[in-house]
């Protein structure tokens, strides 16, 4: 008997007798789960109601949204982020006594709240000066949305004025609960 391709219930590479379905071939196969094992490429819209699994790289060109979280790589999971964002300030910590902390600025970022995790970046140009190699900075959640508090706290014992004015960026991660 020829060989043919014949009608899929699922993507699938390979051939199979045209007088047969996949299912008949394989009674395991119910089509629900979808699996790669080499490369793959797709155009369009692709909906997979099962699992995907997908063994080697996945590149995605546009938005990759996971509605029931997404389960990434071995044993990482990171199924409960909720959103990302990220914001520029300019901070003034003003003067910081030797061995102290500077009093803690507010800096407004859209959307922070409680028990985000956040991640606090100098300008790239912030180290030129030697006195602000001394400081350093940190950043907590605040109690009210939309805010987030940044000191720095001095390792020397002289007193340090970091560069006023300091363009800082504020990454946050969102995540549904706080404990």
């Amino acid at each position: 008997m020829a060989i043919a391709p014949t009608r899929y219930s699922r993507i699938s590479v390979g051939f199979v007798d045209s007088v047969k379905s996949i299912a008949a071939v394989d009674p395991g196969d119910t089509g629900a789960v979808f699996s790669v094992t080499g490369p793959a490429a797709y155009t369009g819209d692709q909906t997979f109601t099962g699992a995907a699994t997908v063994s080697s790289t996945l590149s995605v060109g546009g938005n990759l949204t996971a509605t029931a979280g997404a389960f990434i790589g071995n044993a990482a999971a990171i199924n409960e982020i909720v959103a990302v964002s990220s914001a520029t300030a300019a901070v003034s910590l003003g003067a910081i006594a030797p061995l102290e902390s500077s009093s803690v600025v507010t800096v407004a970022l859209s959307g922070a709240t409680r028990g985000d995790t956040l991640i606090l970046t100098v300008d790239a140009i912030y180290p030129i000066a030697a006195a602000n190699r001394d400081v350093t900075w940190m950043c907590s959640s605040s109690s009210t949305a939309g805010e987030v508090h940044v000191w720095g706290v001095n390792s020397t014992l002289t007193s340090v004025t970091p560069t006023a004015s300091t363009v800082i960026r504020l990454t946050r991660i969102n995540h549904p609960s706080y404990l």
